[in-house]
């Protein structure tokens, strides 16, 4: 799960950073970076719109043109089209207006659609795209504000944001208004940091509703698809309704599906009672899923083409076609399917309670029964049936204190993303009646199996079962026997070793040290015996060949300072930082393979840093960035390090010239900065020192507060 970034308030004694984070605001200029009024200067031709093409209202009384920018002034209705480079369209304050896009291209340099008045009503007509420079939403559409997007079923809008800022929504920290997408094909993508629809970076909030047609968001690095920029923010509303489907891998904050279908990956969701609005394909490995409160309806005109599985709770009616010869369906004991002759191919399967389809989803066993897919299916007794025809790569978790029996037959889990395939909370106690051969795996993860602490685990029936750990972590094979053996009976001893891990200030305990080139992995068997805990592990990273500063942690290394209840040092030429066990225990939750490290130099000569540049002047400004390494795709990750604690220490010769408090300052695009309120400055090293909530682009700077 995507995490996110909190950035310290500030203080009476940092008033200018706040004054700078105004900046942001000012709009009036987003699209060609002025001051917010209009430079006088030529038009291209005298009531001419550029490469604008606009049909409707009067030039202007309706619209005018000047130096690039459409503006719309009143609210007749208007349809542009054209591809424009390096120009934008704003709307008039206090202005609600109506646009048609048809077939309109705008790649600009700021913001390519920046509603400053009340609300905008865009009508979508053929193929559009809008895409905003560095800095800008590709729709920004700011609090108090309305944007309404509606289209036929072959209409299309993609939008582009630039850093730090959402496809539609908000730049920076700024709130953003109500998003209304309502038809047509809608795609959004954000900027780095930005939401793909709704807040920028700096976590804003707005009102996000979803009424129909389909909608693809996607955020950039460290948001959320849906809601919440890289820096967490308050989490906005999210409602799906009328019939839409909305393909979002991660929303933050409350969502309400009250009808239409909701895509995150391999997983469909219904919402409500749902009519299909377009043919519909699941692949191998995909899951429809019709709540017990939910209804899917499949009309004359559509084909649902099944490759996957479709898992009936509540309804489905087929009044077209569902072509089922290489999927599954599953009917749970209140599923309802009408209309069961349209459905070419395999019969629906009815599975009675307390069995568990394992491809169906991730498995959580409660007090009260068992949830999947979202979906709680309340059972007695507390005895549960695994089955499957396939290998899965979904999990079970048992809860904390939950008592539970659990036949497996044949079961194969192959756990991917660093989690247990098998988890027994604490305290629980469970059964596991083997048959046939079975097999737990971790990929990337030391246990296959894990048991909690003060649980209990006993294991009966015929069959075995084979746990296989990451690759430096042997198989074993548990043995049933004869319908009555124990093969394992309390484990408390072995897993309070592994949970009871103290998470102690860096520095005490004993100090190991390590010293490798730029570019190497530190390895387990670099670390301290497993008998230390509590120690400090600092490693030097000497120079390589480039200007970066690159360490990569491998997973296996990473998990076993955090069961040391150890603390980590990184000493390079450029800085160093400090990391707790609780900073490393998020950064194990936050990575899913190997953790890459890597500090380089940062540059504030760019737009969108002109604060930054103007307080920091020469001082130094590095970029630290976390990297993930799952199988040799790279991607880069944000880390929150929540109650954790890492102190980050930059070199800084502060002259006699100097006259102010030496502070440590964050770094965004789009003029956002943020001191850092508790630094302190040790005139013997010549270095600035402050605990950071997470890494990003940091630079020490002399601020005066006179």
């Amino acid at each position: 799960m995507k995490r996110y970034f909190r950035i310290p308030a500030l203080t009476a004694s940092s008033m200018l950073c706040a004054f700078l984070l105004l900046g942001q605001i000012a709009y009036g200029s987003s699209l060609q970076g002025g001051t917010g009024q209009k430079e006088s200067g030529s038009r291209e031709d005298e009531k001419g719109t550029g490469d604008f093409q606009v049909d409707g209202g009067s030039y202007d009384e309706d619209y005018s043109y000047q130096d690039g920018i459409l503006t719309i002034l009143t609210d007749t209705e208007l349809t542009i089209s054209g591809r424009v480079e390096e120009g934008g369209i704003i709307t008039a304050e206090d202005t609600s207006v109506r646009l048609v896009f048809d077939g309109l291209t705008v790649n600009a340099d700021g913001c390519a659609l920046d509603i400053q008045g009340e609300e905008a009503r865009i009508e979508l007509e053929g193929d559009n795209t809008l895409t905003s420079g560095q800095g800008w939403p590709g729709i920004r559409v700011p609090k108090g504000s309305t944007l309404s997007v509606e289209g036929d079923a072959d209409a299309s809008l993609t939008v582009r944001g630039g850093t730090e800022s959402a496809g539609i929504g908000a730049a920076g920290a700024e709130d953003f208004g109500t998003i209304f997408l309502a038809g047509g094909t809608v795609t959004a993508s954000g900027g780095r940091a930005g939401a793909g629809i709704g807040a920028g970076s700096g976590g804003g909030t707005g009102k996000i509703e979803i009424t129909g047609g389909i909608v693809k968001a996607r955020g950039g690095a460290g948001a959320a698809d849906v809601g919440n920029g890289a820096q967490g923010g308050s989490d906005s509303p999210v409602t799906l309704n009328g019939d839409a489907i909305l393909e979002a891998e991660e929303i933050t904050g409350k969502t309400e599906g009250k009808q239409g279908i909701l895509i995150q990956g391999n997983e469909l969701l219904v919402c409500g009672d749902t009519m299909l609005i377009r043919d519909l394909s699941l692949s191998a490995g995909d899951t429809l899923t019709i709540g017990e409160d939910a209804g899917l309806t499949v009309p004359q005109d559509m084909t649902v083409d099944n490759r996957g599985q479709i898992a009936v709770y509540g309804s489905l009616e087929v009044l077209g076609e569902v072509e089922n010869t290489k999927g599954r369906i599953y009917r749970y004991e209140d599923g309802v399917i009408e209309r069961e002759e349209n459905i070419a191919g395999n019969e629906a399967v009815s599975v009675e309670e307390g069995k568990i389809l394992l491809s169906q989803g991730d498995i959580v066993i409660q007090a009260e029964g068992y949830r999947q897919n979202g979906t709680l299916r309340k059972t007695d007794g507390g005895r549960y049936s695994l089955y499957g025809e396939e290998e899965s790569t979904n999990t079970i978790k048992v809860e904390d204190g939950v008592c539970a029996v659990i036949e497996m037959d044949g079961t194969v889990i192959r756990a991917s993303g660093g989690e247990a395939a098998f988890t027994i909370g604490e305290n629980a106690q469970v059964m596991l009646i083997l048959s046939g051969n079975n097999y737990l795996t971790a990929q990337q993860l030391e246990d296959a199996l894990q048991v909690k602490k003060g649980a209990a685990l006993r294991i009966r029936g015929t069959g075995t079962l084979t746990l296989q750990g990451s690759a430096d972590r042997n198989s074993f094979v548990l043995e049933g026997g004869a319908g009555s053996r124990e093969a394992i009976t309390d484990s408390e001893e072995e897993t309070e070793e592994l949970s009871e891990t103290e998470n102690t200030a860096a520095g005490e305990g004993e100090v190991y040290e390590i010293v490798l080139d730029s570019g190497e992995t530190l390895e387990t068997g670099q670390l301290a015996d497993d008998e230390d805990r509590d120690y400090l592990l600092t490693v030097t990273l000497q120079p390589g060949n480039g200007d970066a500063r690159e360490l990569t942690i491998s997973r296996p290394a990473l998990r076993k300072l955090v069961q040391q209840g150890a603390s980590f040092r990184l000493e390079t030429d450029y800085l160093s930082f400090e990391m707790d066990t609780e900073a490393l225990t998020a950064l194990l939750d936050a990575v899913r393979g190997d953790v890459g490290l890597r500090i380089s130099p940062f540059s504030l000569s760019g737009s969108g840093f002109e604060k930054a540049r103007a307080l920091i002047g020469e001082g130094p400004v590095y970029d630290i960035q976390v990297r993930e390494d799952v199988n040799g795709t790279v991607t880069a990750r944000n880390v929150e390090f929540g109650s954790g604690k890492v102190k980050l220490e930059i070199p800084f010769e502060k002259t006699a010239a100097s006259d102010g408090q030496t502070t440590m300052v964050y770094v965004g695009t789009g003029n956002l900065i943020s001191i850092m309120e508790d630094t302190v400055y040790d005139s013997g090293t010549r270095t600035a020192a402050a605990f950071v909530p997470h890494f990003s682009v940091y630079g020490v700077a002399v601020f005066s507060e006179t």
